[in-house]
Formats: structure tokens, sequence, C-alpha cells
């Protein structure tokens, strides 16, 4: 059931340890150890934040894949990496000869963590030749990725901090701040009830609603810290571990994103509704396909990713 990604949402996660890992590459420094994530707490963000925000706080996040590559490519710029259109990490090579990136090299903190965020797998990924490629076996986490939105209505504002009387001559009377709030509703339909559902269905793109059965402590406990991370995330798990944070998404424009034509995105909050709103499970049998998930955010602002 192939389908098309059109719509990401990401939240921040922080990362208070120094991983280190071992590059092999062409460069004549290889192999040489680099450490990610070295200077204490940082706050980064999945493909929807700036590139040269600092991540002192949530709400300036540095963007986790462009941050990866600055770090293993530092000498000899032989390593990329990007998002591509099925929702999926893929690292890129293009020294010659044998490339290897490490994140297992049994010193310092290892960086399997840092292999789990970005959806890969192993304790090294190997590269043989210019132009050789990995690609995560799932999507990164902290990300829910949408093929299907439903009830796409536009932002709808609301007045704060706002008094209004209504006067018996059809005057009014009215006291503001000059603010005013806007939240979009919207439900996510076709999503596959868990992981194993969505292998069984081919939606692998898709996030799952919830963890497989096994999972219990995502289940009951879901979070956001990478140490507890496990692949691949659900949207209950992300739902749960956002709420107060600031996201980024894109509603309809993931594949323009891709493309290059698009780098605007837009932030905001998980609503108080967000918390109470149903699950709609299918009824046999499709019970592998969920019905609906409803949801609805904040708008905080538009940024770039450039």
């Amino acid at each position: 059931m192939a389908e098309t990604i059109t719509s990401m949402f990401a939240q921040p996660f922080s990362l208070a340890l120094p991983y280190t890992l071992i590059i092999t590459d062409s460069h004549v420094s290889s192999p040489r150890t680099v450490v990610v994530n070295p200077t204490g707490t940082v706050w980064y963000r999945m493909y929807l934040a700036k590139t040269g925000e600092t991540g002192a706080t949530q709400d300036i996040p540095k963007e986790f894949i462009a941050y990866f590559v600055s770090i293993i490519g530092a000498i000899g710029g032989l390593w990329s990496a990007s998002l591509r259109a099925n929702g999926v990490v893929r690292i890129t090579y293009a020294g010659t000869g044998t490339g290897i990136i490490n994140f297992n090299p049994g010193i310092g903190n290892n960086a399997l963590e840092i292999r789990t965020l970005l959806g890969m797998s192993g304790t090294s990924l190997s590269f043989v030749g210019a132009g050789s490629t990995q690609d995560g076996v799932y999507p990164p986490t902290h990300c829910i990725f949408s093929h299907w939105r439903e009830s796409p209505q536009d932002w709808t504002p609301e007045f704060v901090g706002a008094a209004v009387s209504e006067l018996p001559d059809g005057r009014v009377d009215y006291l503001g701040d000059g603010y005013q709030r806007f939240k979009r509703s919207f439900s996510l339909r076709g999503h596959p009830r868990t992981p194993t559902d969505a292998t069984a269905l081919s939606m692998a793109s898709a996030t799952a609603i919830y963890p497989d059965e096994v999972q219990a402590t995502l289940w009951l406990a879901p979070t956001a810290t990478p140490a507890g991370t496990a692949l691949p995330w659900s949207i209950h798990q992300f739902v749960a571990t956002s709420m107060g944070k600031e996201l980024g998404f894109t509603f309809s424009e993931f594949q323009q994103h891709i493309a290059g034509t698009q780098t605007y995105y837009d932030t905001g909050s998980w609503t108080a509704k967000t918390l109470t709103s149903g699950i709609a499970v299918c009824r046999p049998p499709w019970i592998q396909l969920t019905d609906r998930v409803d949801l609805e955010v904040t708008k905080i602002g538009r940024e770039t990713r450039a």
C-alpha cells in the first residue's frame, strides 16, 4: 500500500551527554574520533528547525540531521545526510574505498542513541566507494509522518485578554490587549495501528498510532529521552511526550520541502483538547488501520529551515 507523506510534525529533544564515534574514510586523518554534543545540554529538532540556532532552549533547537553531518563531515567533507521523501534519513559517503561510521567504538559514551535518533540500526554503518548510501530502517525519532489529513481547516482566531460589553443603546465597549490566538484542528486518517500492522500493510512511512503490544513501557510511561527511545516511534509516544513543547510542522507541503521548493514551516504547541481527543480504530477486517486521530495545535509563528 504505497502512499505519499504529506505532513510532518517534529518535537524538540535534548541531549546532555557527549557521544563518541569513530569515522573511517579516505581522508588522511582517518580513522578519527569525533564527539556529538560535546558541550552539555543542547536542544535539537529533526529537519523542521533552523540550522543556525544555538539549541540553548527547547524553542530555539538546532536541526539535528544537519548538525550530525557537520560533526562527521567536518574534516574532508566526505559525508552528507538528508531526509528522504519516504521519511527516512539517508547518509551518503563521497570518499573512495571504504567508509565506516562506528557508533560503538568502546571509548567514552557510545553513540548508539545517536544511531537510534536517526532511525538507523546496527553498531556501525559501512559504505563502499563514492556515492554509497545507507538508509534508516525506520523514520527518525521524535517525529510524526502522515499521508492523509481530514478537516484541513485554516487557522481559526480567538480573542484573548479581552472584555466586551454590549450596551442598551447598541454600542459595544471593548477592552483588550491587542493579541489574538490562532488554533488549527485536524484529523490524521488511515494510520497503521501498530508498527507490526505497518509492516503487514507495507505502510512503514506512516507513523503508527500505538507501539507494539509487547512494549508495555511505551504504552504506559512513554519517554522522549534518547536513552529510553526505541524504534519506531508512535503517535501515542509523540503526543504524550511533546505537550508544552514548541513543535515544528508542515501541513501538506512535506514533499515540497524534500524537493527544495519550500523551506517555511509553522511552529506551535498542542492544545489541551489534544489530551482528550479520541482515536477511533477501524472495525474488522480493517482493525490494522485507524479511522482517525483528532489533534489541535496553536500557532506560534513561521520559520524557515534555511
